[in-house]
């Protein structure tokens, strides 16, 4: 096999190569899924409860990357008990059988936690892929201008009918702002799938 080598003026030795690219590490699935967050112990914290923005405003977001042609993006109709829903996927629910990559969904404006002491991330999930694992959600956290840190359990596509409730404990970042942003992962997929869909996020302090 030939090999094109760049030459300079002075010299015949071969340029640098550059250097491989970073695979996009990927969460470990865990097994903890079924999660209700509307136990009669909780209350909701009416300054940050922002699911009815999430849902309409989609200005209170940032969406960075896709993996294929799919990514985040809002879908209209009553999917998981709404008007609307946050989809990883394509438009219209449309199925799609490739891609890898990830995509970010960031809210845009920390969340101000002065006063909280046991604050929970909680939203609803439902999607299904082969495997399972091929679509992966993890929702993750920070102090403004700090580092990006996992916070609850990752969420494969395990939820074909039923939505699932999550739920994340943001105790550490009590007392003070927090940002949030949901990470979509994305492998190889063994048969087509319409995606993954996240709704109903809000912030719980229990009582």
């Amino acid at each position: 096999m030939a090999v094109a080598i760049a030459l300079s003026a002075c010299n015949a030795s071969p340029s640098p190569a550059p250097p491989a690219p970073t695979p996009t590490p990927r969460p470990t699935p865990d097994a903890w899924q079924f999660v209700n967050p509307d136990a009669p112990d909780q209350i909701v914290l009416g300054s940050v409860r922002f699911w009815e923005d999430f849902e309409t405003d989609l200005s209170r977001w940032t969406i960075d990357g896709a993996a294929g042609d799919a990514r985040w993006l809002r879908l209209e109709g009553n999917f998981c008990g709404g008007a609307f829903t946050m989809l990883f996927g394509l438009p219209d629910r449309a199925e799609f059988a490739s891609g890898a990559g990830l995509s970010t969904l960031t809210l845009n404006a920390p969340i101000d936690l002065a006063g909280v002491t046991r604050p929970h991330l909680t939203y609803d999930v439902r999607g299904l892929s082969y495997p399972q694992d091929a679509i992966m959600v993890q929702p993750e956290a920070r102090r403004p201008g700090g580092e990006w840190r996992s916070v609850g359990p990752v969420t494969v596509s395990r939820y074909p009918s039923d939505m699932g409730y999550r739920a994340a404990d943001l105790t550490p970042y009590a007392g003070g702002e927090v940002e949030i942003r949901f990470k979509a992962y994305l492998s190889p997929l063994e048969r087509p799938s319409r995606g993954f869909m996240l709704d109903d996020v809000k912030i719980l302090e229990l009582s």
